[in-house]
């Protein structure tokens, strides 16, 4: 919430361990607080909406569009060592594709 998200997608994917979507991690009640001292430290008021998608494919295929347009800035964030932060995913994503 702290980056100013409108909506936040949590989706399994192959390598995301099990026990993961099992967990805590996925309970509204736990993830809550954190999105809300996430609206404090950033002084903004608009709770992002969390949706849990089990699947990863079936989502991107039929519910994607109809939630997110396609003229709207969409990330595919995942964890690791070897990606990008997301304030450089935005603004290269702004500047539009390379020549």
């Amino acid at each position: 919430s702290q980056l100013g998200f409108r909506r936040v997608i949590l989706s399994n994917a192959v390598r995301v361990e099990k026990p993961y979507f099992a967990s805590q991690a996925t309970d509204p009640a736990k993830y809550t607080q954190e999105l809300l001292e996430g609206l404090e430290q950033a002084v903004c008021t608009r709770l992002p909406e969390v949706r849990v998608e089990m699947r990863l494919k079936p989502f991107l295929e039929d519910h994607l569009e109809a939630l997110i347009p396609a003229d709207v800035l969409r990330l595919l964030c995942h964890p690791g060592e070897n990606g990008i932060r997301v304030g450089e995913a935005v603004a290269t994503a702004r500047a539009g594709p390379r020549p």
